[in-house]
């Protein structure tokens, strides 16, 4: 877009008002009805302009476009509309205007350019038949590129202005490309004295101006044309959109359903939507559109609901497997876009498995079966795996204080408490993350916490983190800003360690994430306050009940918490009731190497993938995690586990193989699936399948059984 920077001066502030029935020396105009409601949003992009804090007042009356006035528009003249923020605004004045927005029909075919520029009036006689006045405020000229399509621009002024009364906005239309082409837009509300149009006879009410033909009146509607601004008066600022991607990350494989997630970087509060493409080697095809943008605020004070911030999913079914570029294109709500492109892999078909058996929490014994399903094509061999774990396990953090964070008098030891114009109170999200950062410096990963030859101090610590998630600008760490400032602040460390994160998360994830493959967690709650916390481990499982820790940086304790699955959501028992908890984020240097068994490798999966294992060698009534890896043709590897419990000691009915309370052909049925066709083991572990106690379960077994339902043949006993 191509920006005029002194051909405002063509903007002329004397004007001639005219009153009474008007004539026209332009083109004969028809007024259409619009048909069509959904306009394209632009701006001038690269303007780098800042929105005050206050609140968002725009001073649009609810008027909608419903007509277009073709041909009319000459270029080189100016339109004027008359704008009374008490009218749309709670407590309007000050208010501080920072742009302005209307609507411009272009109506050739053929595309063209239109130049145009906005300013700001004072109201003469704003209490009787108001009209502009002295120029207060100008832009420069943009030069739009235009295709045929209703369009919604949003134009900033140079610079901000704060009014005190009502006022006029103003639009330029230049005399270079294309002008003759635009339509101007009006609702269906005639009023005097609140449209105006100078094109070189002075200002004209447009609620005076007929056809000279037919005497029919012209515009049967205001010029849709207003302001968009902030009432308070605070002279605070609000950054352009700044696009980046959270999820997925550069050079990620993809899956067949991909959770896409954007954030503004910036951390503007006047985001209005995020849209999502893709391209393989053509042209950039549309994903989907969030205007939702409302992600939970985890403040450590005030409730918090479950919400995704820009997000979409991505089902890639249909597409190649092959390289592709995504794209996320964020505006807000003053038409400014930005936008960042990532490479990805997407295969539809991925080795990512599923593991069928074992279940988290399944007792076993005398022998395991671990069996997987996976949707790649392609596998070349799974691979099983075994780790020993502890029943009750606390991983030594470092437990930070959030009130050490948000320091603004420069005592960061006084408590920086939100009642003395401080910020501790907000801190969660950075005393989490600094639990996490200390424990991997403790781990001998130094950079973490170096800048220069220095150690950073506790203090230091979570107040770059502090900065890094805007947890001043917004009193609270917002998703997006709390995974790309944690990021951020990696890079900026040594770039040693990677980030996981995952929405909508399970209670195998947190046990098989942290146990298994040994991230360090952070944990976004819902509920009353929404908080971040650190997870530190877990109790021994007691049947259904699966008790963790967690370090709560609000209370500066570990705390022990029930957590449970149930109607597709994790909960956690905190503060009397159950609370959501929306995402978990783990944190691993990328070398660090995970130690287990092998148990076995199926290479070839004709009658499905999966091993079983003896288990010998594991101590009654402990808890281990399997976990097998899938490995495909494009040396693709993708890992899952769970956790079971082995106990011997169980109290089992002979001859129950099902484990359904009686003994019955169907037991003879399941062992024999399990013996010849690769079913699943016993639920009470393979030493339930030894019916005859010889040590080994074969065909004997299974005849014993049959001998005693159908032959009078003793009934199974326990073999302990």
């Amino acid at each position: 877009m191509k920006m005029f920077k002194y051909a405002v001066l063509l903007i002329i502030a004397i004007s001639l008002v005219t009153n009474g029935f008007a004539q026209t020396t332009k083109p004969l105009p028809k007024v259409q009805a619009l048909d069509q409601f959904n306009p394209i949003k632009i701006g001038p992009t690269g303007n780098s302009f800042r929105l005050s804090t206050g609140d968002t007042c725009i001073t649009n009356l609810g008027q909608e476009p419903q007509y277009f006035i073709f041909p009319w528009v000459v270029g080189d003249e100016l339109y004027k509309a008359f704008q009374d923020p008490s009218q749309t605004c709670d407590s309007p004045y000050p208010y501080t205007i920072e742009a302005v927005q209307f609507f411009l029909y272009y109506v050739d075919t053929l595309p063209g350019t239109v130049q145009l520029a906005v300013d700001i009036e004072e109201a003469l006689d704003p209490g009787g038949c108001p009209s502009p006045g002295e120029m207060l405020a100008i832009s420069p000229l943009y030069e739009f590129p235009m295709e045929q399509n209703l369009y919604l621009i949003t134009i900033p002024l140079d610079t901000p202005i704060v009014i005190n009364s009502p006022f006029f906005t103003g639009l330029y239309v230049g005399p270079n490309g294309t002008p003759e082409m635009s339509a101007v837009i009006t609702d269906s509300f005639p009023a005097p004295c609140a449209s105006y149009n100078d094109w070189g006879e002075g200002y004209v009410d447009l609620d005076t101006v007929h056809n000279d033909q037919t005497g029919e009146k012209i515009f049967i509607g205001r010029l849709l044309l207003y302001a968009v601004g902030t009432t308070g008066g605070s002279g605070g600022t609000q950054p352009a959109p700044d696009a980046i991607f959270v999820n997925p990350d550069d050079f990620q494989l993809v899956g067949n359903q991909v959770d896409l997630w954007a954030n503004d970087a910036a951390g503007s509060d006047i985001i209005d939507q995020a849209s999502f493409q893709y391209r393989g080697d053509g042209n950039w095809i549309d994903i989907g559109t969030d205007d939702n943008d409302d992600p939970p605020l985890r403040d450590g004070v005030t409730p918090s609901g479950s919400g995704n911030g820009l997000a979409t999913t991505w089902f890639t079914t249909g597409l190649a497997e092959d390289n592709y570029d995504m794209k996320v294109i964020i505006t807000d709500s003053l038409g400014r876009i930005d936008s960042t492109i990532i490479p990805v892999h997407v295969d539809p078909t991925p080795p990512f498995p599923n593991l069928i058996t074992p279940i988290l929490g399944q007792n076993v014994c005398g022998g395991i079966t671990v069996e997987v399903s996976c949707p790649d094509e392609d596998i070349v061999f799974v691979t099983f795996d075994m780790k020993s774990a502890n029943a009750d396990y606390q991983i030594p953090f470092h437990i930070f204080d959030q009130f050490l964070g948000g320091d603004v008098d420069n005592d960061p030891l006084d408590g920086n408490p939100a009642s003395g114009g401080e910020f501790g109170d907000f801190c969660s999200g950075p005393a989490a993350a600094a639990s996490v950062i200390k424990y991997w410096f403790n781990q001998g990963y130094n950079y973490i916490m170096l800048e220069g030859s220095n150690v950073l101090t506790d203090e230091q610590l979570i107040d770059r983190l502090f900065l890094a998630m805007n947890i001043k600008e917004h009193f609270g760490a917002y998703d997006g800003e709390f995974v790309e400032g944690l990021r951020q602040y990696i890079i900026t460390h040594g770039s040693e360690m990677e980030l996981r994160t995952e929405r909508n998360p399970t209670l195998n994830d947190l046990y098989s994430w942290t146990g298994n493959e040994e991230y360090t967690i952070m944990v976004g709650v819902s509920g009353d306050p929404g908080q971040w916390m650190t997870l530190a481990g877990w109790l021994p499982p007691s049947g259904t009940t699966h008790t963790f820790r967690f370090i709560n940086p609000i209370t500066a304790a570990v705390e022990e918490m029930e957590v449970k699955d149930e109607a597709g959501e994790l909960w956690v028992w905190q503060n009397s009731e159950w609370r959501i908890i929306d995402i978990i984020v783990g944190m691993i240097p990328y070398n660090w190497t995970v130690s287990k068994t092998a148990i076995g490798v199926d290479a070839y999966g004709g009658d499905g993938w999966g091993t079983f294992w003896s288990a010998s060698g594991l101590n009654e009534d402990s808890i281990y995690f399997f976990s097998t890896t899938v490995n495909d043709q494009t040396n693709n590897a993708f890992t899952t586990g769970t956790m079971v419990r082995y106990d011997c000691l169980f109290d089992l009915k002979p001859g129950d193989i099902d484990d359904n309370g009686s003994i019955d052909p169907a037991d003879m049925v399941y062992l024999i699936n399990f013996l010849y066709l690769r079913g699943p083991a016993p639920p009470l572990g393979v030493v339930a399948g030894d019916i005859n106690c010889d040590g080994v379960v074969d065909i004997a077994d299974v005849l014993f059984i049959y001998r005693h339902l159908f032959s009078g043949g003793p009934a199974p006993v326990s073999c302990q």
